[in-house]
């Protein structure tokens, strides 16, 4: 997860051990990576973008329908167990990058077709400047896939000291993702989280996919 928060990047430090124990999370990576396979091509020439990787449950769900994987983070926690799994499971094509694009403006080593992330940008602060670099790191045509919360009462991450962006409204994330030039922009409902509250009741916060595509025949204006 890229945190700017040094204390909230400590919390997903410590808490990366035990990440995919969580079923949940394990299952929720699952869906989103049917739902981009179902929705982008992938070829074993693509080179793909893993913004927010965590230990990689979704980037080793596409691992062996492309090239190569960036899996970019700047949890030092994340990217330990992220690099255990690659050597347990042989993944060479992944590859992690220890880095916040928020404050680094270097490029990736190759420009990627696909840029993929799940339930990251709700950590956010500055969205444009995010969707100015993930721009600046596409091919032409290139595609983006994330996946987060759909707006919700801030329950969600109740239990949690750090604000956070409360999932996203979808007419105004489309409107946002034209801003910064992508097109073909397109909504699912991959997954819904089921959390337990007090007295067992259960409330359900739905996951969007956006996929969007880079529109070639324009200039970035914004910030890079």
């Amino acid at each position: 997860m890229i945190q700017t928060n040094d204390g909230r990047r400590a919390t997903f430090d410590q808490a990366a051990p035990q990440w995919d124990l969580s079923d949940r999370r394990v299952r929720l990576a699952a869906s989103v990576a049917r739902e981009i396979t179902s929705r982008i091509q992938l070829s074993l020439d693509m080179s793909v973008l893993d913004f927010g990787t965590g230990t990689g449950l979704l980037g080793f769900s596409l691992a062996d329908q492309v090239k190569t994987i960036y899996a970019m983070d700047n949890s030092h926690g994340m990217l330990q167990e992220l690099e255990r799994k690659i050597a347990l499971y042989g993944k060479k094509n992944i590859i992690p990058i220890l880095k916040n694009p928020l404050l680094e403006s270097s490029p990736l080593p190759e420009p990627v077709d696909l840029i993929i992330s799940s339930m990251t940008l709700h950590h956010i602060e500055d969205i444009d400047l995010l969707l100015d670099r993930f721009y600046s790191y596409l091919n032409h045509n290139g595609s983006l896939a994330i996946a987060d919360l759909d707006s919700e009462d801030g329950t969600f991450h109740a239990q949690q000291e750090f604000p956070v962006h409360h999932g996203f409204e979808r007419p105004m994330l489309e409107k946002l993702l034209q801003r910064h030039n992508f097109q073909e922009i397109a909504f699912s409902t991959p997954f819904t989280v089921e959390k337990e509250y007090e007295a067992e009741r259960i409330k359900k916060f739905p996951v969007f996919l956006v996929t969007a595509r880079k529109s070639s025949g324009s200039t970035n204006k914004h910030r890079i």
